[in-house]
């Protein structure tokens, strides 16, 4: 595999541009996930078959004036329609795999393809089938990358932090839950001098509730980890946003398309926040992936397991210091889910060893 990625770089930008000196190594990252957005939505926009499906709770004037506003003919243009910082800015400035259409596969690897599988694969670099067969709370049974990064950089508390919408990262942040700041579901701020900001956020969170009792909005999910980076600023963040995936499973497109442009808008304000902060600048790995697929018909678009074909089809961004802004790529090697833990540490320049059961491989 190593040998196609050096090709695919070469080709990309030339010999000449790989010999020159590599930039400093990012001393900081940020991993966002966004829970089961399908690959054929970020590349190829809304889907034609659903839009216009009444099983697919397309069935209001505002669903339908909704399609109408994202629709155009090609899948570039709807593609930035739904996703229109991602595409207009910030694909272009790193590398994005995943476009199965041009030949570009990432996989989640684990024989179980629901979320907790899918973000234990990402976290910890491996699959954990023997002990991980469902999103049923327990305790990780492996060492995470937030806690590998924390150790190695010998960070306080504080200087690791993960906020998510989906209750279950309590269990998959850590094997030590309390090593680090830990923010999921519908949970208030439990960090040294919490600001009026994430005291407010808080309270909204149980005045607006979702429909589903362990998912909170992702706008709360993220403001309260935009307020955190601001005020503590920690040298690794994640942010796990989940309603994606929650109203496909209640078969709403519509508020998958919502969530997925809230996604988008949450995106802008994080990289622009990193991009103005001279901490930050140049000096920030950013990783955007999601946990797994989807079925890829409208009789299984909505859910996602073993037998759903699609469920195991992923896709992967990476942007930050070292990384070749090449954008969204074509005929590329498979990439798995398990392959991201490690590629993080070889980028942070971080021996693979601090995760010594990882079974994924480091993209070059």
């Amino acid at each position: 595999m190593t040998n196609r990625w050096i090709l695919v770089v070469c080709l990309t930008f030339g010999f000449t541009g790989i010999a020159l000196g590599a930039p400093p190594a990012p001393d900081r990252v940020v991993i966002v996930t966004v829970d089961g957005l399908r690959w054929q939505e970020l590349f190829s926009g809304v889907d034609e078959e659903l839009k216009g499906l009444r099983e697919a709770g397309v069935k209001r004037k505002a669903d339908h004036a909704l399609m109408k506003r994202l629709w155009a003919t090609s899948p570039e243009e709807r593609r930035e329609k739904l996703f229109p910082y991602f595409w207009g800015t910030l694909a272009s400035q790193g590398m994005l795999l995943g476009n199965r259409s041009k030949g570009s596969k990432v996989d989640a690897t684990n024989n179980v393809l629901k979320s907790y599988p899918g973000y234990a694969e990402i976290l910890t670099g491996q699959a954990l089938d023997n002990k991980i067969r469902g999103n049923t709370a327990q305790e990780i049974p492996a060492v995470t990358l937030l806690e590998a990064l924390q150790w190695h950089w010998k960070l306080p508390p504080t200087g690791v932090a993960l906020f998510a919408a989906w209750d279950r990262f309590k269990s998959i942040a850590a094997q030590r839950p309390g090593s680090f700041v830990v923010n999921a579901g519908f949970e208030e701020p439990r960090w040294p001098n919490v600001s009026e900001r994430a005291a407010s956020l808080s309270q909204r969170q149980f005045e607006q509730l979702t429909p589903w009792t362990e998912v909170r909005h992702d706008y709360i999910t993220c403001e309260l980890a935009m307020d955190y980076l601001a005020q503590h600023r920690p040298r690794v963040l994640y942010l796990g946003l989940g309603e994606t995936d929650d109203w496909a499973h209640d078969k709403r497109y519509p508020r998958v398309l919502w969530a997925a442009t809230y996604f988008d808008t949450c995106l802008e304000q994080l990289v622009r926040w990193i991009d103005s902060d001279p901490d930050y600048q140049g000096r920030t790995l950013l990783v955007i992936t999601t946990d797994h697929g989807r079925g890829r018909t409208s009789a299984d678009w909505h859910h996602h397991k073993l037998m759903v074909p699609g469920s195991e089809e992923v896709w992967f961004y990476m942007r930050g210091p070292g990384v070749p802004a090449m954008g969204e790529l074509s005929d590329t090697p498979l990439l798995q889910l398990r392959d991201i833990a490690p590629t993080v540490l070889q980028r942070l320049k971080i021996p693979l060893s601090v995760m010594p059961t990882m079974t994924g491989k480091p993209m070059p």
